[in-house]
C-alpha cells in the first residue's frame, strides 16, 4: 500500500466520521416526509447543528413540527474511539389555536410557571405559548454509530423512536386544540 492511499484513507475515514450525523439527519427527514408531510425549512448552524422544519397536512392535531439534532461527540478520532458519536434530537411540535380570549392569556402565563423545573434533557415536556401557537418540546438522547452501521434496522428504530416522541408530545398538546 502506498502513503499516498494511506493518506486518502485516513481523509475519508475523517469525513466519514464527521458526516454520520448528516446521514442520520436525512434518514429522519425521508422519515417524516414520507409519514406526515413536506419539509418547509431546513438549516445548518454553527457546530454540528441541523434544523428542520416539517409542515404536517394531514396530521389530526399537530400544524408543524420541528426537529434539531446536535451532535455532541465523535468529531475526532479519539473521541468516536473511546467514546463514541452521540447526539440529542429535540422535537418541537406546533398546534395552532386561532381563538385568542382572556383566558388563554391566563393559561399561557400558568404554563410558564410550570415549566420552570421541566428539563426537556431529562426526558420532560415543555409547553410553550404564543399568541396563535402552542409548542411543546422533548430532547431524546443516542448514539449515532449504531443507526449508520445498522441501516435497515435502525431505520426501523427511527421510526420507532420518531413516533414515540410525536406520541408524547401529542399527549400533551391535546388538551389545547379547540
Amino acid at each position: 500500500m502506498s502513503i499516498f492511499k494511506a493518506i486518502q484513507d485516513l481523509a475519508h475515514k475523517k469525513e466519514m466520521r464527521e458526516s454520520k450525523d448528516e446521514i442520520l439527519f436525512g434518514e429522519i427527514i425521508r422519515y417524516i416526509i414520507i409519514n406526515y408531510g413536506p419539509l418547509v425549512e431546513l438549516e445548518t448552524m454553527l457546530g454540528d447543528r441541523k434544523r428542520a422544519k416539517f409542515r404536517l397536512l394531514s396530521h389530526h392535531l399537530l400544524h408543524s413540527l420541528h426537529i434539531e439534532l446536535n451532535r455532541h461527540t465523535g468529531s475526532g478520532l479519539l473521541t468516536d474511539a473511546t467514546i463514541g458519536s452521540y447526539a440529542s434530537i429535540t422535537m418541537t411540535a406546533e398546534v395552532k389555536k386561532y381563538v385568542a380570549d382572556p383566558d388563554d392569556a391566563l393559561e399561557m402565563y400558568k404554563t410558564a410557571f410550570s415549566n420552570i423545573a421541566k428539563i426537556p434533557l431529562l426526558g420532560g415536556i415543555k409547553i410553550r405559548h404564543q399568541m396563535n401557537s402552542i409548542f411543546a418540546i422533548k430532547m431524546e438522547h443516542f448514539k449515532i454509530g449504531d443507526v449508520i452501521e445498522n441501516q435497515i434496522e435502525e431505520r426501523k428504530n427511527i421510526g420507532h423512536q420518531i413516533e414515540s416522541m410525536i406520541k408524547d408530545l401529542c399527549d400533551q398538546l391535546k388538551d389545547y386544540k379547540k
